[in-house]
């Protein structure tokens, strides 16, 4: 699946949304605390502790707890595939060839962006062949880093070594193709509707999310809106969602 063609998906026209919500400091001073995804009250120590390298736990922040194992995701039930990717997929994608200098992304016409290696670069202009099998001669500004394999269709996008357009696109629209809906995009939480029904809002998904923090769980609004909940009990302030 090397193109951006997805049933149903609007992802192109909404990027300018996607690519404000990734930019967490820029955010932080047009909107202010209030109106981020993330329970308002923790709002200011996690930017706080972003800032000295620290979270809660006191290890770098923005990274999920390794509860990704197969067995640790029987807990979600048959949500379990709608969530995260199995262990053998993750394993598979790693064993991948990488080659950060030749694998990127390249614009095009028709797909908006498509997938490939460059072949040779000649001054501003690079000649690159397609995932398809075609071969494009583009200029440099129309060629973009990709991620290792092992980022595909990660769960947090602040997480991409590559932040552009066609990294968050691809991996919206790759995790929509295996019907993971929800992705966080650091203090957001990124819905796209499948227009289906997903057995995601099962009572052993609820049981799975209750009382567990953002970093333990897959993407779901359940671990945002149980963690607003839990945010309540204990600091006994209001709690804020955004959603739109």
């Amino acid at each position: 699946m090397s193109n951006l063609t997805v049933p149903n998906l609007q992802l192109a026209t909404n990027l300018e949304s996607i690519r404000f919500m990734d930019d967490a400091q820029s955010t932080k001073a047009k909107l202010g605390v209030k109106q981020f995804s993330t329970p308002s009250s923790t709002f200011n120590s996690t930017l706080r502790n972003e800032e000295n390298g620290t979270c809660e736990s006191g290890q770098p922040p923005r990274k999920f707890a390794d509860m990704s194992g197969d067995r640790e995701m029987a807990i979600f039930g048959d949500a379990a595939q709608y969530l995260r990717k199995s262990e053998k997929e993750r394993i598979e994608a790693q064993n991948q060839p990488f080659d950060a200098k030749t694998f990127v992304y390249v614009a095009d016409a028709k797909e908006l962006y498509l997938k490939g290696i460059v072949q040779r670069k000649e001054g501003k202009s690079a000649t690159v062949q397609t995932d398809g099998g075609s071969v494009v001669t583009v200029k440099d500004d129309e060629v973009f880093p990709r991620n290792p394999l092992k980022f595909d269709k990660i769960e947090d996008m602040a997480l991409l070594t590559h932040l552009n357009e066609p990294s968050v696109l691809f991996n919206l629209k790759e995790r929509y193709a295996a019907w993971m809906i929800y992705t966080y995009s650091g203090l957001f939480c990124v819905t796209v509707n499948p227009y289906k029904w997903l057995p995601v809002y099962n009572p052993e998904v609820v049981n799975a999310y209750r009382g567990k923090k953002r970093m333990e769980t897959p993407p779901h609004i359940f671990s945002i809106s149980d963690n607003a909940y839990q945010f309540m009990l204990t600091d006994r302030e209001n709690q804020s969602i955004l959603i739109t």
